[in-house]
């Protein structure tokens, strides 16, 4: 039998699902419930909607949302969707959601609303070499010459 749990402060790779004004979704293939909430995001990061995609702006002194939608497209590092990420696991939480058997007045049948996945990890982008992959493919490297 095989777990997955990575621990907390673990950085495992994993590759984007979808992304919304709430955060991003990101799966690792045979799990998808990994989620990088607004807070853990690099600073600072806005959500396009017509791009449906968040962007990075190094750099930048803007402070809100409204500023950085004003920037440049060429100046924009986007989260797009399919991108492979770095991130630290910030935590993991279980849910029973379990219902029980049903109660003789409710009858046999049992609505399921809002059902919560069993098992979700909240994972951070908001530190120097997190993010997509694509971000630090060449920094930092230095060529060693020999001689």
């Amino acid at each position: 039998m095989v777990v997955f749990r990575p621990f907390p402060s673990e950085v495992i790779l994993a590759r984007v699902k979808s992304s919304d004004e709430d955060g991003i979704r990101l799966s690792v293939g045979f799990f998808d419930d990994i989620y990088v909430p607004l807070v853990y995001l690099p600073e600072p990061t806005a959500f396009d909607s017509k791009e449906r995609a968040h962007f990075w702006l190094p750099g930048s002194e803007a402070t809100s949302a409204h500023e950085l939608l004003d920037s440049p497209l060429t100046d924009r590092m986007y989260i797009d969707a399919g991108d492979v990420v770095r991130v630290r696991v910030e935590s993991d939480e279980f849910h029973d959601d379990e219902p029980g058997p049903p109660k003789a007045h409710e009858g046999v049948q049992q609505v399921r609303e809002n059902r919560r996945p069993p098992y979700t990890i909240t994972c951070s982008m908001a530190e120097q070499g997190l993010g997509p992959t694509s971000w630090w493919q060449n920094a930092g490297v230095e060529t060693v010459e020999e001689g």
